[in-house]
């Protein structure tokens, strides 16, 4: 997105203890494959707990459930958790919190995240074709989930791990863990797979953030990533990557954004008279404040090219 809007990533259960908050996310999880299995929606768990029983066997800390779903079946499988009671929220329409997904809320404050494609990934049906194949089940303590097996984790973390920020160590220790544990044919998998989609720059750019060294130069998006660059500047990026005819979609997403969306990031605003119309003059406004600074950060990287 051009203005970037921050996920929160902290449940409302968040004063649970730590075995507490971990069963109730298996127990989310387990409900929602069930959820999508009966409305015959394709789906595999992305991260969370399959990355914890894969690579940290002493146990970690996770805070929501990310669930893959064909582009075209995002808005069913968001119909399905709805309909089983599942999700009780969103924050506007896919696309708005990011590109690559729609964020719901289960009733007791746990994000569950529909992605339809991955980060950076150009949504379309390509994401789940490539993935589908490297679908399998996984047993958590509570049920069987459907979940990305060794070589689809691997693609997954990477780009994970790409997208971080410089202060966020743990997607890096994830990568880390997952390349001396994954065998070598995951990885090549994970690479032509990241070719096919066009991303093979930014598993570059995770390998980096894990501490490895790449050949060749950084692509500009890449070395955007890994500056830490704000999300304006990354969001311009990706404005000037995306082919001409979905460009003036992205600008009138970021400028009209939904009712939803507007209620979630201005609630001081939104719950007062007029409320929407003075959140979209808030926003236009940071709009415009955010793209000097967004331009400066994206003629630093052009070295990169």
């Amino acid at each position: 997105m051009v203005a970037g809007t921050a996920k929160t990533t902290t449940p409302a259960t968040v004063d649970l203890p730590r075995e507490a908050t971990l069963l109730r996310l298996d127990q989310l999880a387990v409900l929602v494959d069930a959820a999508l299995t009966s409305a015959a929606v394709p789906h595999a768990l992305l991260k969370g707990a399959s990355t914890t029983r894969w690579l940290y066997p002493e146990g970690r800390m996770h805070y929501d459930v990310d669930v893959l779903v064909p582009a075209s079946r995002v808005s069913a499988a968001a119909g399905a958790l709805a309909a089983a009671g599942l999700a009780t929220s969103r924050s506007g329409a896919a696309g708005e919190e990011a590109e690559h997904s729609l964020l719901l809320h289960s009733p007791d404050g746990f994000e569950i995240d529909l992605h339809r494609s991955l980060p950076s990934v150009p949504v379309s049906e390509l994401v789940w074709t490539t993935l589908a194949p490297h679908v399998t089940t996984l047993a958590l303590d509570v049920g069987v989930v459907t979940a990305l097996d060794e070589p689809g984790r691997c693609l997954v973390l990477a780009l994970h791990a790409a997208h971080s920020g410089p202060g966020e160590p743990g997607p890096a220790e994830d990568l880390r863990r997952a390349r001396h544990q994954a065998a070598a044919e995951s990885w090549r998998w994970a690479r032509d797979a990241a070719a096919r989609l066009g991303v093979a720059d930014l598993l570059s750019a995770g390998l980096v953030r894990a501490g490895e060294q790449v050949d060749g130069p950084l692509s500009r998006r890449a070395a955007l990533l890994l500056a830490g660059a704000p999300a304006p500047a990354i969001g311009l990026q990706r404005l000037l990557s995306a082919p001409g005819r979905q460009r003036p979609g992205i600008v009138i997403r970021e400028l009209v954004p939904s009712p939803g969306f507007l209620r979630r990031a201005y609630p001081d605003l939104t719950s007062r008279r007029f409320g929407l119309l003075r959140a979209h003059l808030r926003r236009w406004a940071h709009l415009v404040r955010a793209v000097p600074a967004a331009v400066r950060a994206w003629r630093d990287t052009s070295s990169a090219e």
